[in-house]
C-alpha cells in the first residue's frame, strides 16, 4: 500500500510504478487499490461538500436530476443561516468601527466575561467553518442585538430590502439558529476524530483509519434518519458521504 496525499498526479505516479515494475518482470501492483490518500483531506472535502456543496461536481453529477438538486442546494446555501452568520461576521470584521461596536456589546450583554469576537471560516481549513458556528452560539445574544443596532441606524442602507448587500438580509431569526444548530450536530463526531488523529495517531496506519471510517459513516446514516424530514439537510449529508465514498479505498477484510 502506498499512502500519499491527495494530489492528482500521485494517481499518475502509481501507475508509472506499476507498469515499469511489470516491465522489469516483477510483480506489480493496482495503483487505485494500492493507494492510500490522506484522510484528514478527506474529511475536509467531506465537510466542505456537506456544508457548501463544493468539490461535490467532480464525482457524480452525471445524472440531470442531480445537476438540478446540486444548484438548488447551492442557492439555498448562498442565502441561508451559514452565508448569514458569514455575512454578519464579515460584516463586524470589515472596519475597525464595526468591531468596536461589537466590542460594546458583547461587554454589555457579558458584563462579566472575557469573550472573543466573531470568526470567520475560510477555505483552507474545514475546521474553521465548524469553530465560527460555535462561536456563533457563544456569541448569539450579542449577534442578535449588534444587528438589530445596525439596522436600525440604517447608515449605510442596512434595512433597504432592495439593497442586495443590506444586513437586513442576513439577519438571523431563531429558525435559522435551530439550522446551525444541526450543523453543528453534524459536524461534532467530525472535529472530534480530526483532533483524535492528530494527538494519539500520528502514524495514520489503516488500523487507526478505519474506525473512524466506520463511526463517521454511521454517524452520517444517524443523521439522514434524524434530519428525514429535513431535505436539505438529507441532501447535505448525502454530499458527505458521497465524497467520502468516493475517496476511500475500502479495504477488503478477512
Amino acid at each position: 500500500m502506498f499512502n500519499v496525499d491527495n494530489a492528482t498526479n500521485n494517481d499518475t505516479a502509481l501507475t508509472e510504478i506499476a507498469s515499469r515494475l511489470r516491465q522489469a518482470g516483477h510483480e506489480s501492483f493496482d495503483p487505485i487499490e494500492a493507494r492510500l490518500r490522506c484522510f484528514g483531506h478527506v474529511l475536509k472535502v467531506a465537510v466542505k461538500a456537506i456544508l457548501w456543496g463544493k468539490d461535490i461536481e467532480a464525482y457524480d453529477l452525471n445524472h440531470r436530476d442531480a445537476q438540478r438538486e446540486l444548484g438548488a442546494l447551492n442557492e439555498w446555501q448562498r442565502k441561508g443561516p451559514l452565508k448569514k452568520l458569514h455575512n454578519v461576521a464579515t460584516y463586524i470584521l470589515k472596519t475597525p468601527q464595526h468591531r468596536d461596536a461589537f466590542e460594546s456589546v458583547v461587554k454589555r450583554v457579558y458584563p462579566e466575561e472575557t469573550v472573543h469576537t466573531v470568526f470567520v471560516g475560510n477555505v483552507t481549513r474545514w475546521s474553521s467553518d465548524y469553530e465560527s458556528i460555535l462561536r456563533g452560539f457563544r456569541l448569539r445574544d450579542a449577534i442578535e442585538e449588534y444587528v438589530r443596532i445596525v439596522i436600525g441606524q440604517n447608515s449605510n442602507g442596512e434595512r433597504e430590502r432592495a439593497n442586495e448587500n443590506a444586513l437586513i438580509h442576513d439577519e438571523l431569526d431563531p429558525g435559522d439558529w435551530e439550522y446551525l444548530g444541526c450543523i453543528k450536530e453534524i459536524l461534532a463526531p467530525f472535529k472530534e476524530w480530526t483532533l483524535r488523529l492528530q494527538l494519539r495517531y500520528s502514524n495514520g496506519c489503516v488500523a487507526d483509519i478505519l474506525p473512524a471510517m466506520d463511526e463517521l459513516l454511521a454517524h452520517l446514516e444517524d443523521m439522514k434518519v434524524q434530519f428525514r424530514d429535513q431535505p436539505a439537510l438529507v441532501q447535505m449529508i448525502e454530499h458527505g458521504w458521497l465524497i467520502m465514498d468516493k475517496l476511500v479505498v475500502i479495504l477488503p477484510l478477512l
